[in-house]
């Protein structure tokens, strides 16, 4: 009876305790989370999504479910960095993860690294039976290649050549540098030839040197004076700082010939931060200072005054989608000169839309609005010149072949003065021929 007893009191006890201790609620939650999370990705609530899986993965730090989903809602929210980071870390905690290698090589995609996407879609490809998945892979993996054989390519050189009539010939439209050139307008017409290089000097890991060079003159057809010869030269060092995020250092050589005749010299040092937000969002922060220098002639006799420099800020927001291309951008600048009535503080303010309507034709629609106001009083005036200046411009490129484009393009200017000289319209309409040699 004793061990009886004893047996008794020992199930006793152990009953007890199965039915006062409280279930072990922890993995329920977690599972609900993920249940959570899992839902409101596929509803695109990514934030919501997000905010629940990192619950789940404070739960359990080591879990390959969470640290996958977690990093699947940071790169639906374009923070590739977390994505990139949780996508790794589920790939070393479980190696058999296929769908975290289609998750890291469209993360590497969207943010331009191509050799490192076609790497882990090349593992996922090979190793996934999901046959929707992996036509998905191979399509990224194809664009990943183009996009690579498009950087490859470190040289190019186009000419343009055409014509364009001008209703208004002006030289420097936003900075005409005497009022009696608006009092004697003349129209004119005139042919342009382009010719424009860029490429890739040198590359090593995230640092690129580049540079882009460029040659254009005009022949007029009554107005020879204004015969215009200009050239530029930009080389400038570009360094993936990491990830999305790229910096420009560069510098350009700006330099005008009118008629046989020294016009203008500007030197411009030029710093840029871009972020790419996504496969399709780029913003843009830009800085430049410019050391101008003008020379007197027979047409611009004063033209020297407005030597000087200028300081601009400036930020653009550029968005790509197939067919369809826009971007939005706003400047300060701000121009001081040897003389105090040729210096200004002025802000600029437009867009651009461009559709491909057919494979083989794309239209371009832009716009800007600049405002400049004058620090001083010009001679023989009694107030200070300030411009308002709308400019629109609508062109159409037609694609004959690969290496050849036709191009035509109208440019309508209204500059709103108060100074009556400096008080005009413009109109200048062209159409040219584009090749590409290289």
């Amino acid at each position: 009876m004793t061990i009886l007893r004893g047996i008794l009191a020992c199930l006793l006890v152990i009953f007890s305790f199965s039915v006062i201790s409280p279930p072990d609620l922890s993995a329920n939650d977690y599972e609900l989370y993920i249940a959570q999370g899992i839902q409101k990705i596929n509803e695109e609530r990514y934030g919501e999504a997000l905010k629940v899986l990192e619950k789940a993965l404070s739960m359990s730090p080591n879990d390959p479910e969470a640290t996958y989903y977690t990093g699947i809602a940071h790169s639906r929210l374009g923070e590739y960095k977390k994505a990139e980071k949780l996508l790794l870390r589920t790939i070393s905690l479980d190696k058999t993860s296929m769908n975290a290698f289609l998750e890291l090589g469209s993360v590497y995609y969207s943010t331009g690294r191509c050799d490192k996407s076609s790497s882990y879609l090349s593992r996922f490809i090979s190793r996934t039976d999901n046959e929707s998945a992996k036509q998905y892979a191979i399509r990224l993996k194809n664009s990943c290649r183009k996009e690579a054989k498009k950087e490859k390519k470190s040289f190019k050189l186009n000419i343009t050549v055409g014509g364009q009539h001008d209703s208004n010939v002006i030289l420097e439209p936003s900075n005409p540098p005497s009022g009696l050139e608006r009092r004697d307008r003349k129209e004119d017409g005139r042919g342009v030839a382009i010719i424009a290089a860029r490429g890739t000097i040198f590359k090593t890991g995230p640092v690129k040197l580049k540079a882009n060079a460029l040659t254009y003159n005009s022949v007029h057809g009554n107005l020879e004076e204004y015969n215009l010869q200009y050239y530029r030269f930009n080389p400038a060092v570009v360094v993936d700082v990491m990830g999305p995020v790229t910096a420009t250092a560069g510098y350009t050589l700006d330099y005008t010939l009118l008629g046989n005749d020294l016009y203008s010299r500007v030197h411009t040092y030029q710093g840029k931060a871009q972020v790419k937000e996504g496969k399709h969002l780029v913003t843009e922060g830009i800085y430049e200072y410019k050391d101008i220098k003008y020379w007197d002639d027979d047409l611009f006799t004063t033209n020297s005054l407005r030597s000087g420099h200028q300081n601009t800020f400036g930020l653009k927001q550029k968005l790509y989608i197939k067919k369809f291309c826009a971007g939005i951008y706003g400047y300060a600048d701000f121009k001081r000169a040897e003389v105090r009535y040729w210096s200004f503080d002025g802000y600029r303010a437009g867009g651009k839309v461009c559709y491909k309507i057919i494979p083989s034709l794309q239209v371009k629609v832009s716009g800007e609005y600049n405002r400049r106001q004058h620090k001083d009083i010009f001679a023989g005036f009694t107030a200070k010149r300030l411009d308002k200046m709308q400019k629109y411009y609508i062109g159409f490129t037609y694609k004959v072949s690969k290496v050849l484009s036709v191009i035509i393009a109208d440019t309508y200017t209204i500059n709103d003065s108060n100074l009556l000289d400096y008080d005009y319209e413009r109109n200048v309409a062209g159409i040219f021929l584009k090749a590409g040699v290289l």
